[in-house]
């Protein structure tokens, strides 16, 4: 029966919950889960803008990003929505089919994914046009250094990938960005663009290619973009060849801990991975090595490494989204130049530059 004891039971639990945020922020060793690195909380009030207002916005900031519990909070509302509701609970995750889960980027600017799959976001003649020019003028300026030029474009996860996406995610327009670009470059100019969306989708048939719970490859993926890569460069150093798998060479290697969707979720430990792979080789040495390679590229190209390093004694890496450094290439003078970007930057990559305003999220259709 209801009685005043009762009442005062409520209140005190209700008043500790609503407490306890206040009591972490003033109790580090508090543990929920959430660690800082050096250097990364807010600046010192004391360093603001002198307008009130500005003070205000950055205390605020300050006292969002420090609140206690942040973590903890943000991963059980995460959890609830999920698991109750089956909605994404921000708007740069999609949940998909059978545990897939996909990487909305325009939701973030960070490129162009679902618009773009969608043929809702297509490039102008004149953007066309722009890269074209940019890419010819590499080409040439290397050219005239003796240093062959490759440029190599991953798909997008939900170009290989796109019947796990939620059946509301169909096609509407013709063409997505890569296909214009193809196209047109094939129409109107000499450089060859290696698009790795056959190779990888002919691939797939076997082994996964794409984890389903990150925005990348796998190993088995890359390595399959790497024998293209090696194959392009044969035509200028002919002994060239990509290291074998074994047979089967390929084995699928579950985790139990999701990858960088679900630690966007706070919830790595919940969703697990189930397309990792592991790969075996026939040898591991390659018979032909090359003095150095350039290489440009985005977070694409990273499980690129291992298989690159085989055939040059030096990789060196060039930072994606600027020019190319015609100082750092003529002091290495490598035997190739090669240039790696995903499909969702086609637009800023190839014109140089991350901050390039390209189309921004709106709900489509």
């Amino acid at each position: 029966m209801w009685n005043r004891n009762s009442s005062i039971v409520i209140a005190v639990l209700f008043l500790i919950a609503v407490s306890l945020p206040a009591g972490q922020m003033c109790c580090s060793t508090f543990c929920c889960g959430e660690t800082k690195s050096p250097g990364t909380s807010p600046e010192p009030l004391r360093d603001a803008p002198a307008s009130f207002m500005e003070r205000m916005q950055r205390f605020e900031n300050s006292f969002n990003e420090e609140f206690g519990l942040r973590n903890f909070l943000i991963r059980w509302n995460n959890i609830a929505r999920i698991e109750l509701l089956s909605i994404t609970p921000i708007p740069h995750v999609i949940l998909g089919k059978d545990g897939w889960l996909f990487y909305r980027s325009e939701a973030v600017d960070d490129g162009n994914t679902i618009l773009d799959y969608r043929g809702l976001s297509p490039l102008s003649r004149e953007a066309l046009e722009t890269i074209r020019r940019n890419l010819e003028a590499d080409r040439d300026a290397l050219a005239k250094r003796g240093i062959p030029y490759i440029v190599v474009i991953a798909p997008n996860k939900n170009t290989l990938y796109g019947e796990y996406l939620p059946d509301h995610m169909t096609r509407i327009g013709p063409a997505t960005r890569l296909d214009q670009l193809v196209e047109y470059m094939g129409a109107h100019s000499g450089v060859e663009l290696l698009d790795l969306r056959e190779p990888l989708a002919k691939a797939r048939r076997e082994y996964p290619v794409y984890y389903s719970t990150d925005s990348h490859w796998n190993d088995y993926g890359a390595y399959i973009g790497y024998t293209e890569i090696i194959r392009r460069i044969a035509k200028y150093y002919p002994g060239v060849k990509p290291v074998e798998l074994s047979r089967p060479g390929v084995a699928l290697v579950p985790s139990p801990i999701g990858l960088d969707i679900p630690q966007m979720l706070c919830m790595t430990d919940m969703i697990p991975e189930a397309c990792d792979v592991r790969l075996d080789f026939v040898r591991r040495d390659v018979p032909f090595v090359l003095d150095k390679l350039c290489f440009k590229h985005d977070s694409f190209g990273d499980k690129l490494y291992p298989f690159l390093n085989r055939h040059f004694r030096k990789v060196v890496g060039m930072a994606p989204f600027t020019k190319l450094d015609f100082e750092k290439i003529d002091r290495e003078r490598p035997n190739v130049m090669l240039n790696v970007l995903a499909e969702r930057y086609l637009y800023m990559a190839l014109n140089d530059d991350y901050h390039l305003k390209d189309v921004r999220f709106e709900a489509a259709p």
